[in-house]
């Protein structure tokens, strides 16, 4: 019988996304508006940054902050009646396209060999004499080979770098990186996002 192995190609998403480093001493209470600096294409892969800035957008207003752009300049306003600004800056470290890869394959089955002994046990009755009779088989299988291609895909991964720094001092008061594996760009881009302002969020609270 030919057997023939079932490739069964599971999907998984990883990520990882680490904790931010936060200056303590800085009130964030204090903060009314966060100015977003142009994030910069990723190695020449132009609209990179691009993307990147549209889905920030697309997360700080899921998580209900106001944003505004006046003179191509991009800021967060935040409730308060202070004028203490951060400059928050991207870095993209790793932005990687999915890819489906045709593979081909070559399962090559050489056969086999099988032999059967068969055991058979005679009786003379007047000379009370036992006698062993034995005999095989052997059957020879032939082998085969199959050759075809299976489709294989490589993941999206996206790794970015936050810093926010008070625009006045300079000082940096919060950094966080953060990197998430998918199949589909554009999930890949907002699973990575998401984590970073949802850590904005708890810092303005």
């Amino acid at each position: 019988m030919n057997k023939i192995p079932l490739t069964f190609i599971l999907f998984f998403y990883f990520s990882c996304f680490y904790q931010p480093a936060i200056n303590k001493n800085y009130n964030f209470k204090n903060v009314n508006s966060i100015e977003v600096l142009p994030i910069d294409d990723f190695k020449n892969i132009i609209g990179s940054g691009n993307m990147i800035e549209t889905s920030l957008d697309y997360n700080f207003l899921k998580y209900n902050f106001e944003l505004s752009d006046k003179k191509n300049k991009k800021s967060i306003l935040i409730d308060n009646f202070s004028e203490q600004t951060l400059l928050l800056s991207c870095v993209i470290t790793n932005y990687t396209e999915s890819e489906s890869l045709i593979i081909p394959y070559r399962d090559e089955n050489r056969g086999y060999t099988e032999t059967t002994v068969n055991q058979s046990r005679e009786e003379d009755e007047e000379s009370n004499k036992r006698q062993f009779l034995a005999s095989s088989t052997t059957k020879t299988y032939a082998g085969d080979i199959v050759q075809g291609s299976r489709i294989e895909y490589s993941q999206s991964r996206i790794s970015l770098i936050f810093t926010l720094k008070d625009k006045v001092s300079g000082k940096i008061v919060w950094s966080k990186s953060s990197w998430y594996n998918g199949l589909d760009l554009q999930k890949t881009i907002n699973m990575c996002l998401k984590e970073s302002v949802n850590e904005i969020k708890k810092i303005l609270k």
